[in-house]
C-alpha cells in the first residue's frame, strides 16, 4: 500500500522495457524564518548604552516522494529469479526479481530561539573606552509537529514500534527526545532530554588611544 499514490507502479523487464510514470512523485520543500527584534540606544553623559532583543520563529515543511507507487522488477533467472525464468511470464503469474517502494518522507520541522542583550561604552577618559555588554541566547531543539523521527540509544527495543531495530527508539518511548538531538548511554544521562540550548556570555572589551598635543 503506497504512502501516497499517484499512479501505478514501475515495472521494468530484463529486455529494456520499462512501463509507468516518472517515480519522481510530488516533492516541495518550504522554509519560513520569521524574525521579529527591536533594539533601543541610550547615551548618558560618558556612557552609550545599547539594549535589544529578539524572537525567531523556524519552520520547514518538506514533501519529497520518490518511487511512492513502488517499482517491481522482472529479469528472470539471469538474475536469480524463481519463477519461470522468462520476465514477461513472471509478470504474469506474478513473481518479480524484487519491489521497492519509497515512503513520501514527509516532515514539519519546528524550532524557536529567543535572544537579548545589553551593552555599555563607557568613555572613561578621552583615550580609553571600556565596552562591556551581556547576552542571553535560547535555541529549541528542531522537532516534527507528528513526531517523524528518530533517535539510537544502544540496547533500546521500542515500544511505539516493537518490530523496530535494537537501538532505534521514537518519540513516545522511554528516554527518547521529541525531535533528533539525541543522548546515547555511553556518555551522557539520557534520563533527561536536551531541552535546548542555552547561552549567557559577558564580553568585556576596552580600547585605549594615544593623544597628543601641537602648539606653534
Amino acid at each position: 500500500m503506497s504512502d501516497i499514490s499517484t499512479g501505478p507502479p514501475v515495472l521494468i523487464f530484463d529486455n529494456g522495457l520499462t512501463l509507468g510514470q516518472d517515480p519522481y512523485g510530488p516533492t516541495f520543500e518550504i522554509g519560513n524564518t520569521f524574525v521579529y527584534s527591536d533594539t533601543f540606544s541610550w547615551v548618558r553623559g560618558h556612557n552609550n548604552w545599547k539594549f535589544g532583543a529578539g524572537f525567531s520563529n523556524y519552520q520547514q515543511n518538506t514533501l519529497y516522494d520518490y518511487f511512492g507507487d513502488g517499482s517491481f522488477g522482472y529479469y528472470g533467472y539471469a538474475s536469480g529469479g524463481v519463477g519461470t525464468g522468462n520476465s514477461l511470464a513472471d509478470f504474469l503469474v506474478g513473481a518479480p526479481n524484487y519491489v521497492f517502494e519509497g515512503s513520501n518522507a514527509a516532515s514539519n520541522i519546528r524550532s524557536k530561539a529567543t535572544y537579548a542583550f545589553a551593552q555599555d561604552e563607557w568613555r572613561v577618559r578621552p583615550n580609553l573606552t571600556l565596552s562591556l555588554g551581556l547576552r542571553y541566547e535560547y535555541s529549541t531543539p528542531k522537532v516534527d509537529t507528528q513526531g517523524r523521527t528518530y533517535s539510537i540509544i544502544p540496547g533500546d527495543q521500542s515500544t511505539r514500534f516493537p518490530s523496530a531495530p535494537l537501538g532505534l527508539v521514537f518519540p513516545g518511548d522511554a528516554g527518547a527526545p521529541r525531535g533528533p538531538i539525541f543522548r546515547t548511554k555511553p556518555t551522557l544521562d539520557r534520563a533527561s532530554v536536551l531541552p535546548g540550548v542555552r547561552a549567557v556570555a559577558a564580553r568585556p572589551a576596552f580600547a585605549a588611544a594615544s593623544v597628543s598635543s601641537m602648539t606653534s
